[in-house]
């Protein structure tokens, strides 16, 4: 047998193995039953639903119509022998979110005046505030919930920004479930479906994922994947 046409099947047999593990089948169901049924669960399976069937097919055709051990009707081209080997790497070795967005979060306490996120923002374009009141995680302010605090003073000419306190600008954050907290192990691929699919769930769009080593809202902050982030995620 050629060398793609092995190098083919071990990641195919992988693949397959893997499923089954992932989905606890025991007895026999076909490779494309078997995608049916992880689509639903696994981003990746689902991105690359049409390849892996199509792979499926042509596994058939090495396997089962091959004439002597030494001939076999389809060699699989390179390409096909790159892309069943990317997906599979991908399956069983998915990039982590750590150490890929780990970065140092600007955390503020929840009695900080205001002014020091006005001037964050002005230094750095931040967008995601996560307020945080002796250790506990309140919630992710954005700049909507600024705009709408600024909007409902806006006839307050004279105000001290050093005197108002993050507190009293959280409560016009609309949504307070703008954020998920997810472990250091979970994959890209994982928070990109939070992204995606987090506004079917919950009336509102995710502004940020937030990673700690367990996915405790209330541990130190390890890094954070924006919705800029996201999109960028192939």
């Amino acid at each position: 047998m050629g060398e793609n046409a092995d190098r083919f099947l071990a990641a195919f047999n992988s693949i397959e193995k893997g499923l089954k593990d992932q989905l606890n089948m025991h007895r026999h169901f076909s490779f494309s039953r078997m995608i049916d049924g992880a689509k639903k669960k696994h981003p990746i399976v689902a991105k690359y639903e049409i390849d892996l069937k199509k792979f499926a097919e042509l596994r058939n055709v090495i396997v089962h119509e091959q004439t002597s051990p030494d001939f076999i009707i389809a060699e699989p081209h390179k390409e096909i022998v790159a892309l069943i080997e990317k997906i599979h790497k991908e399956l069983i070795e998915p990039e982590k979110v750590i150490p890929k967005y780990k970065r140092q979060v600007k955390t503020f306490s929840i009695n900080d005046p205001f002014s020091i996120v006005l001037d964050t923002i002005e230094r750095h374009a931040y967008t995601q505030f996560p307020i945080y009141d002796h250790g506990i995680f309140k919630c992710l302010l954005t700049n909507y919930g600024i705009t709408a605090w600024l909007a409902h003073h806006k006839n307050q000419f004279a105000f001290e920004l050093d005197k108002v306190k993050l507190s009293d600008v959280i409560i016009y954050e609309k949504h307070m479930n703008n954020v998920k907290f997810v472990c250091k192990e979970k994959s890209i691929y994982d928070v990109k479906e939070l992204f995606l699919h987090y506004l079917d769930k919950k009336i509102t769009r995710l502004e940020a994922v937030l990673v700690t080593e367990n996915g405790d809202p209330n541990e130190p902050l390890l890094g954070i994947v924006t919705p800029f982030d996201a999109i960028r995620i192939p």
